[in-house]
């Protein structure tokens, strides 16, 4: 799938979820369908903003990174928008409960915050370790893990550690 397809099918997709968040805004009353009503509207708010945050993420990231793989663009903008788009909703409903604080939401978003720096480091240290395979070695299939004994490692085929920390 070419990077405009991709657009146009995310785009066209988006497109619909917010039509269906106008409808269900526009047609179903809070008071009278009940819990129904309300799954209604959190459900298709958090699809269209998942959408949403997808396609601007996956559009500005296009934009700094042009030599990065569609997919790697589309795996982190995809999951960033569906913790985005969950702090969205999580924050309307607590507003909608009158438990939404200043102090609260700073700790949820600095919970979310370091959560996605646990994850980045910890891709960013599996990449480094995967890319740091010494040359002439090939990498084994099961696992993309390294091919070769742990006795041939050397002090000096690991010293990326020390450099980078």
């Amino acid at each position: 799938m070419t990077f405009k397809q991709f657009m146009i099918i995310m785009g066209g997709v988006t497109a619909s979820l917010w039509l269906s968040w106008g409808w269900v805004v526009i047609s179903i009353d809070p008071f009278a369908a009940g819990w129904i009503g309300l799954v209604l509207f959190y459900l298709t708010l958090f699809l269209a903003l998942i959408g949403t945050f997808t396609i601007l993420g996956v559009f500005l990231r296009r934009l700094r990174m042009h030599e990065e793989l569609l997919f790697h663009l589309v795996m982190l903008s995809s999951r960033q928008s569906i913790v985005l788009a969950l702090l969205v909703v999580v924050f309307s409903l607590m507003q909608s409960y009158r438990i939404l604080r200043l102090w609260n939401a700073l700790l949820i978003v600095l919970i979310v915050i370091a959560l996605e720096f646990m994850v980045l480091f910890k891709q960013q240290r599996r990449t480094r370790t995967f890319s740091s395979v010494p040359p002439g070695r090939k990498l084994g299939s099961i696992g993309m893990s390294p091919v070769f004994d742990r006795r041939e490692v050397g002090d000096d085929d690991l010293s990326f550690d020390r450099e980078n920390n």
